[in-house]
Parts: C-alpha cells; structure tokens; sequence
C-alpha cells in the first residue's frame, strides 16, 4: 500500500487540535480477505491517534454512507463539509465523495490523503492522480493537507 503514514498521522494530530470531529470508516472485507473483520488488514493502522471521541463506523460496502449510520452521525454534528483522507483511494474513497457529493455535502477530497496498492496495470501514484483529476470535475473540491490547515487556522 502506497501511503504517508506520518501525513496521515499529521492530519489526524491536526483534526484533533482544531476539534473538528473525526469519523472514521472501517471495512468489513469479504471473508478470507486481508481486510476480513479481525484480520491484519482490517484494524485501525496502529500509528493512527484515535481518541475515545472519535466515532468508528463499522462498514460493509465501500460507500461509507451505505447500510451505516454514518449519515445520522454528521446530522446530529451539524455537518455540510466533509473533508476526506483515507484508502482506498478508486474503491471506498472515489465511492464516498461521489455519494457524499449526491446528497449535497460540499467535499474536500485531501490529494495528498488518499492512498491506493500497485495494480498489475497502474502504479499507485498514477490511480491517485486520476482519481484526483476525476473527481475534482464534478464530486470534489481537491486541496492538500497544508492548505487545508491554513484554511482553517486563519
């Protein structure tokens, strides 16, 4: 997997100190696969801070609102913008914005958040920049962890 785990690590630091809610989403992968309930693929990557605050929605399909109470959630926070990290970047996370989009967030996909694997025809870096140019035409608004935090802090 293709992915800065100490940005990650920043930008959940940072959420945190800004005490914007996180919430995160955790597959339940088919069983038998890396990402089965329980299996190594499956936990929270342990470099992660997550505090007790923090909401853990438990998910079988890789749109996060799908058959979850995510939705119930960000309703009882009074959210309209979701900012949006994570993996899989061609999988849950493009599944996730393109939903969250239809039902009128305003999303911020993080570029430099998302991470995907190699596949036998694309390298990672290629999946996460055509994902990032795809969705930015219709789902997203794209920025980086650093504009983020400075959109924010000022």
């Amino acid at each position: 997997m293709h992915y800065n785990s100490a940005l990650f690590h920043f930008q959940f630091f940072w959420a945190h100190q800004s005490e914007i809610p996180v919430i995160l989403t955790q597959h339940n992968g088919k069983w038998g696969t890396t990402t089965s309930n329980g299996s190594s693929g499956w936990s929270i990557h342990p470099e992660l801070p997550v505090l007790a605050q923090n909401v853990i929605i438990q998910k079988n399909h890789p749109d996060s609102f799908q058959d979850t109470d995510l939705e119930s959630h960000l309703v009882h926070l009074g959210v309209n913008q979701l900012i949006v990290a994570g993996i899989q970047t061609e999988i849950c996370v493009d599944a996730t914005c393109r939903r969250a989009f239809s039902m009128g967030y305003e999303v911020i996909l993080v570029k430099d958040g998302h991470s995907t694997a190699d596949t036998s025809i694309l390298k990672a870096d290629q999946i996460i920049s055509h994902h990032n140019i795809l969705l930015q035409d219709w789902f997203v608004s794209l920025s980086d962890t650093q504009k983020i935090i400075m959109s924010v802090s000022s």
